[in-house]
């Protein structure tokens, strides 16, 4: 745009008066809004003609719809980031939770007696695979299948199979070498699992 067609002050304070009207605008809106103005700085015109040369002159069809697609993609931005924001809330929530569930099965591990946890071992395993399956579904990882043997009565092997994840078998491990000295205990938490990993 040269310097000859710019607009006046009072033509672009008129197309932004015209913008804000927004669903509602036209020039007959514009202008009863004009006319029915009583504040004390006056308007930029109450004459219909000027409005309609000021719409030909200056484009005002086209920069309002300009206008209109700005706005739109400003929404649009702001809703993509409060969705991106609400997403990794959850995504950090998510990670707490898991974080929490095996700090809970660390804590049982520690606490309870060789008997107490050769009572239901699985339990405990059962939460850090679920604390696990979260830290693998948040980070968009699959769950891998470990195939691992263990020593059964008499030294015969027992395979167990397992959809395993390296905090499972971390902790499976703490667990069975927590119980070794107690062969008992160590059998019966080894039939658990057997039974667990059963289909």
């Amino acid at each position: 745009m040269n310097p000859a067609s710019r607009p006046s002050p009072r033509a672009e304070q008129a197309l932004q008066d015209y913008i804000g009207l927004g669903e509602t605008r036209s020039l007959a809106a514009l202008l009863h809004h004009y006319r029915s103005q009583l504040a004390a700085k006056a308007p930029p015109t109450r004459r219909l003609e000027t409005l309609k040369l000021w719409s030909v002159t200056y484009h005002w069809g086209e920069r309002a719809l300009q206008h209109d697609a700005q706005l739109l993609a400003q929404q649009a931005q702001l809703r993509q980031r409060t969705e991106q924001e609400t997403l990794e809330r959850e995504h950090a929530a998510a990670l707490a939770r898991a974080d929490a569930l095996e700090a809970k099965a660390d804590e049982a591990v520690k606490a309870l007696s060789p008997q107490q946890l050769a009572a239901n071992p699985v339990a405990l395993c059962r939460v850090v695979e679920l604390a696990s399956a979260i830290r693998h579904r948040e980070r968009g990882e699959p769950s891998s299948i470990v195939r691992t043997e263990q020593t059964g009565p008499g030294g015969a092997p027992i395979a167990v199979n397992l959809t395993a994840s390296p905090e499972w078998l971390d902790l499976r491990s703490r667990l069975l070498a927590a119980l070794r000295p107690y062969p008992g205990a160590l059998q019966a938490a080894l039939s658990a699992l057997r039974e667990d990993a059963s289909p």
